[in-house]
């Protein structure tokens, strides 16, 4: 009962901020953020228990990357690899750089620059491509431009993530066990390629025979969520 008396409150106060900002010019990004400050527990505290509407709003994130991931194709995206490869990998290269040489010289430790130059050289995927998409932007010179570089940044996520603990101690149990690490998700993301690039494209060839648009939807979520658990 509670859930949906938070949901009720998250629509409504969602709708009246995001026709104040229509009518400001101000992007419907701002104002979902807005919305959920406003109504937050740290403020108004309108809605108290935010657990429960976290695990709501990672649905509607990988929902909506879902949507937007349906606008392309291997062969799209082919055809932008080496924007993928320059403007990503020298906009995250450098991030890093910057803001390692910055934080050093702050007197952090090398560690701790490195941490530091990865979190600021990511961006939020989900965000950006929104605006691209409210905006129709997305197939745009710059559109593809920034598209290269959040999905390089996306790639860049787990070596970060694995190479953290690594920079962090230097114990050689734990650097062998990290390297276990890398192993093992090296070899889990060439299962999600070939699952991706084999088996996806005709377990949905089957579910479009059936002409059924209600077991397209109802396979689609499937998919999506299953990724949440």
């Amino acid at each position: 009962m509670y859930i949906l008396q938070d949901i009720v409150i998250i629509l409504l106060s969602a709708i009246i901020i995001i026709v104040i900002c229509s009518e400001l010019k101000i992007p419907s990004v701002v104002g979902f953020l807005i919305t959920g400050i406003a109504i937050g527990p740290y403020t108004t505290g309108l809605i108290k228990d935010s657990h429960e509407i976290e695990v709501l709003a990672e649905i509607g994130v990988v929902l909506m990357m879902f949507i937007i991931g349906i606008e392309f194709s291997i062969k799209k995206l082919s055809r932008i690899k080496k924007l993928i490869v320059i403007a990503g990998g020298g906009q995250v290269l450098f991030t890093i750089a910057l803001v390692f040489v910055i934080s050093y010289f702050l007197k952090f430790n090398f560690a701790s620059s490195i941490f530091f130059g990865f979190l600021v050289s990511l961006s939020s995927t989900a965000i950006v491509l929104k605006l691209l998409q409210d905006r129709r932007q997305i197939d745009s010179p710059h559109g593809r431009i920034e598209l290269g570089i959040l999905l390089f940044q996306d790639l860049c996520v787990v070596p970060m993530v694995i190479l953290v603990p690594i920079i962090a101690f230097h114990g050689d149990t734990e650097v062998l066990s990290n390297l276990l690490k890398i192993g093992e998700a090296f070899i889990a993301i060439n299962i999600v390629f070939f699952a991706a690039r084999k088996l996806m494209p005709y377990i949905l060839n089957l579910i479009v025979r059936t002409k059924l648009k209600e077991i397209f939807i109802i396979a689609s979520c499937s998919f999506v969520l299953e990724w949440l658990c």
